[in-house]
């Protein structure tokens, strides 16, 4: 979903912004990636605003279409179904606390993952559609508050440590400096990049997350704690 439209479609959300309000966006690197094309992740609202030629791309013929859609229902169907399973996992604050440790993993079960995430990674194009909305959200958003700070996510130790000299830290990197660019040339003075996904300082230990690159329910109350001091600062 593009973030330009959920601030200025919904309701519940276009209550929240005004110019003394800060706004965090959380933006992990793969995000970006054309490629990276998995049925349900390419939302309505962003499909529609591909041009002719880059829906044909995705959609190449009658099949990939039926596929592209029933997708998307399914998700939402599932949702339905879970809504009260759901409910019961939220807390106080309204989030699900997220259980399981990377750690814990059996060692072949690891090694399926890693690659999983890998294979994700195989063909990267970082100029496409996805960037092109991302962009033009950032841009709409740095005018509507008063800071916009995007996070760049911490990752396990165990996946940077897999993708060390490899192509996949050579995206990562260069999108970090995507993102510079973009704040410099557009004169964004209010928008800031927050990057943890490699920063050390952070202290995040394997356990605290449930796979390569989600933190479980103790790592989010780390991480949680550790956003809460820096924006104070």
């Amino acid at each position: 979903m593009r973030l330009k439209d959920f601030f200025t479609n919904r309701p519940e959300a276009k209550s929240l912004y005004n110019y003394n309000t800060t706004l965090l966006i959380s933006a992990s690197p793969k995000w970006i990636n054309d490629n990276l094309q998995k049925w349900g992740y390419l939302s309505y609202s962003t499909f529609k605003y591909l041009n002719f030629f880059e829906k044909i791309d995705i959609l190449k013929d009658k099949k990939d279409y039926f596929k592209y859609v029933l997708s998307i229902h399914k998700h939402n169907f599932r949702n339905i179904l879970n809504f009260y399973e759901y409910k019961s996992l939220i807390d106080d604050l309204g989030y699900v606390s997220i259980s399981g440790d990377l750690t814990s993993i059996k060692k072949n079960n690891l090694k399926s993952m890693i690659l999983s995430q890998k294979n994700e990674f195989l063909d990267i194009e970082s100029n496409g559609y996805r960037w092109r909305e991302f962009k033009n959200s950032l841009e709409f958003l740095s005018t509507e508050f008063g800071r916009v700070i995007i996070i760049i996510p911490p990752v396990s130790g165990i996946w940077m440590n897999s993708i060390k000299n490899t192509p996949i830290e050579v995206f990562n990197k260069n999108y970090v400096n995507k993102l510079k660019s973009l704040t410099e040339d557009n004169k964004m003075p209010n928008t800031f990049i927050w990057n943890f996904y490699n920063d050390e300082n952070i202290k995040l230990n394997d356990n605290d997350f449930y796979d390569t690159h989600h933190l479980n329910k103790f790592g989010a109350e780390k991480f949680s704690r550790i956003l809460g001091k820096k924006l104070c600062e």
